[in-house]
Parts: C-alpha cells; structure tokens; sequence
C-alpha cells in the first residue's frame, strides 16, 4: 500500500522492470525507465511501452531498443546504465573474491557470463526461445559443455555463469566441470 501511495505521488519514478502494475500516471509525472539489459530481444506479445524516458548504454542500442519497446529514438537516452558504471568502477571486496576464484581454480582470465533467462518457471514470463538441453545460448548439448570445459581448463580461463533469478534452474546432470 506504502509502494502504490508513493508511486501514485511522486514526480519522477525510477525503476527498472515492469512498472505497469500502478495502472496510470498522473499530470506531470514522468516515469524513467533504467532498464536492466542490453542484448537483444524480441518484442513479446506487443509489449507496451509505459514510460516517458529509457536509458540505453549507447547509441548502438536506440535502434533495437526502438523495436523492442516500439517507440520513437526520442523516448531513449543514450546515458548509459548506472549500473553499469558500478559495475565497471568494481571494489575491493570484488576483487579479492575474483582473485581467490581464479587462484582455486588455477586460471588467468575470469569470464563472467549472464545468460537472460529463456525458460522462466512463471508461465506468464516464460520466453521458450531455447530449446536445448541446458536451456543457456551456445551450449546446447553435453559435448559442446564438456569441450568448453576442457578449453577453459587447458587454458587456464574461468568461467561463471550468473544465472537470471527468473530462469529455470541449469541441469548440467552428472557432467563434472572444473
């Protein structure tokens, strides 16, 4: 009740998922949208655009963000991501966990990959635009994991795969990776 009584009363509403739930906007209120991704993705369903500004992190992205939200380049600002710069200015707490991950697993290189999810275990979000056995772009069967397995062990890579939070749990069955 708390969250709607400020949404329905605030000047400026920053979010960055689906913020449709309030229904309406009033007079003079703007709702910017921060968003929360910058790979491609089609428009399901005729997604309907409910903010008056998004970030994108560049001019790359207007054009596929213009078909994604179907709205006009003027709707999206080439900002960046706050994010982003978070992510990129790092902290040192973030690096003394990266350099114990790469020590434990005697590799050189960290490749931190973040899958968008396909398969969500909420119907109503569920994209099913993957059909393989991981569910994950790419690797699609048990040999091309194991392949990558072996390639990022022999040359001393890591990768972490971040699962989304919506997507279905990763059944990697009894494949051992390293």
């Amino acid at each position: 009740a708390e969250a709607y009584k400020y949404a329905l009363t605030s000047k400026y509403i920053f979010y960055t998922q689906a913020f449709n739930w309030i229904g309406m906007s009033r007079r003079n209120q703007l709702f910017i949208d921060l968003w929360h991704g910058c790979g491609y993705k089609a428009n399901k369903n005729g997604r309907k655009v409910f903010f008056d500004y998004c970030l994108v992190p560049g001019d790359i992205f207007i054009k596929t963000k213009m078909e994604f939200f179907g709205c006009t380049s003027k709707k999206l600002l080439s900002f960046g991501y706050p994010r982003y710069d978070m992510m990129l200015k790092g902290s040192e707490h973030a690096d003394e966990y990266k350099k114990k991950l790469l020590k434990e697993t005697d590799s050189e290189k960290l490749i931190l990959w973040m899958p968008t999810y396909r398969h969500a275990s909420s119907e109503r979000l569920n994209e099913e635009t993957l059909n393989n056995e991981f569910n994950i772009p790419i690797i699609d069967d048990a040999d091309k994991l194991l392949e990558l397995n072996k390639f990022c062990k022999e040359n001393h890579i890591l990768i972490v795969i971040k699962k989304h939070y919506l997507q279905v749990p990763y059944d990697f069955g009894e494949n051992v990776l390293t």
